[in-house]
């Protein structure tokens, strides 16, 4: 399980689109799938880097497959073309 940074060397908040956008490229660009954990709280910040995230994914080409509320966390699942490093089942590297 990866952690996006959630703030830069200088202290800054990353949690605008681009800084997301950003760690996102370099933390899944080749994953085929990405579970996103949130806690479920009513704060903003939380909503907005969630909302954030899943766009960032929908528009590289990920779509969503499943969305589960568990108590205080909410987990989605997104799914991609990207991966090709991983081997097809039956497959040789």
């Amino acid at each position: 399980m990866r952690k996006l940074p959630e703030f830069d060397a200088r202290g800054q908040l990353r949690n605008s689109p681009v800084k997301l956008g950003e760690d996102l490229s370099r933390q899944v660009a080749f994953a085929r799938r990405v579970w996103v954990v949130a806690t479920w709280q009513d704060t903003s910040r939380i909503e907005l880097d969630r909302n954030n995230t899943g766009a960032w994914l929908t528009s590289n080409g990920y779509r969503q497959l499943r969305d589960y509320q568990l108590n205080q966390i909410r987990v989605t699942l997104y799914e991609g073309k990207r991966g090709s490093f991983f081997i097809p089942n039956g497959g040789r590297p």
